[in-house]
């Protein structure tokens, strides 16, 4: 746990701080992540630098057809926003799922994307947005891309003494319109199982220009559905007589399927079951036993029940199968010339014939 806590009144003070202390220090404001990450045992820290008290970063604007929100800006500044439901209803759909009230009141928006879970509600509509990311540090300022900002599961371009000072995105309009969607095991309060945030481009026919699609949950990161996005020219106008049905499957599109079959429940497959057995095996949508590759330390965190997979998934990559997402906490007793990583990918051991079942049905 922390030992140090070091609370700037001023930006500058801030990007000192960080200057200074640099990877051993990590950065709170709202605190919803941090401190759960914190209390699990991921990414340790010994010194918190508060921003919290840097009201020049607090704010949601809006000029012309651009749209900025400080890296302090909550999820609830973004719901309060005149403008919300007109210039970026997409984004105001998702921090409306995000926790209780009370974590948005405290949460940032930054801060959700900084954490880089692929199930965090607010990135996938600002991808969709086309937002950038402007980031300073001592050394200065540089601009990115959001869907530029991910290297991999929970992993970004962020650098140890810089912080996100805002983030902006061009307003929707009347001829660009965008809307996001969520799949949870609850009606509130729900770490997405699935998430899509759509933004298109119409002409005044109706017909679609362009679009960007964002896909949350399906990889590492947060992905472009760039397969349907080069076939949206063909889509004409949004009524049910003019909008075919599509399928879209693995970054392919499929011809139009009966809109009957799109009316009837379909089961949503289980990647990840409970330990059965209570040892070391999961079960892919109950048919196919996987073990696990395990560090001495994991093994266990896994006897004392340790292990957390809310956001865990199987990922499939050249032929082999991945667990990501699943966190084991160590032990206090673990070896110190170990360093554990509670949420590394993890191999699954499957038989060759479930990896060739399993590709294209996960």
């Amino acid at each position: 746990m922390w030992r140090e806590v070091i609370r700037p009144a001023t930006l500058d003070e801030a990007l000192g701080a960080l200057a200074t202390h640099g990877a051993a220090a990590r950065i709170v404001a709202g605190g919803t992540d941090v401190l759960v990450e914190l209390q699990r045992g991921v990414k340790p820290t010994a010194t918190l630098i508060d921003v919290s008290a840097l009201r020049e970063l607090k704010y949601v604007r809006r000029s012309g057809d651009s749209v900025a929100l400080g890296g302090l800006a909550t999820h609830n500044d973004v719901l309060a926003a005149p403008f919300a439901r007109d210039a970026m209803l997409p984004l105001a759909q998702a921090c409306i799922e995000v926790g209780a009230p009370q974590i948005r009141t405290r949460g940032t928006v930054a801060g959700n994307l900084v954490t880089a879970s692929p199930a965090n509600d607010t990135i996938a509509p600002l991808i969709a947005l086309g937002a950038e990311l402007v980031l300073v540090s001592r050394s200065g300022e540089r601009t990115l891309r959001l869907e530029d900002f991910y290297t991999g599961f929970r992993t970004t371009q962020l650098r140890a003494d810089e912080l996100v000072r805002e983030i902006r995105f061009r307003a929707l309009n009347a001829s660009r319109r965008g809307i996001f969607l969520k799949l949870g095991l609850r009606r509130a309060q729900a770490i997405s199982v699935i998430d899509i945030a759509l933004v298109v481009r119409c002409d005044a026919g109706g017909v679609v220009g362009d679009a960007r699609i964002a896909l949350g949950c399906l990889a590492p990161t947060v992905v472009r559905a760039t397969s349907a996005e080069r076939v949206s020219s063909l889509i004409k106008g949004f009524s049910k007589s003019a909008v075919r049905p599509t399928r879209f499957d693995g970054g392919r599109i499929t011809p139009p399927i009966d809109v009957a079959l799109m009316t009837q429940a379909v089961p949503i497959p289980r990647l990840i079951a409970e330990n059965r057995r209570a040892r070391f095996e999961y079960f892919i949508e109950e048919r196919y036993e996987a073990g696990l590759v395990l560090q001495g330390w994991e093994v266990k965190a896994m006897r004392a029940g340790r292990a957390q997979l809310a956001e865990a998934y199987v990922y499939l990559r050249a032929g082999e199968a991945f667990l990501i997402g699943a966190h084991l906490s160590p032990l206090r007793s673990t070896s110190t010339h170990v360093t554990a990583d509670p949420v590394r990918t993890r191999k699954l051991l499957l038989k060759r014939s479930e990896l060739q079942s399993l590709i294209g049905s996960v």
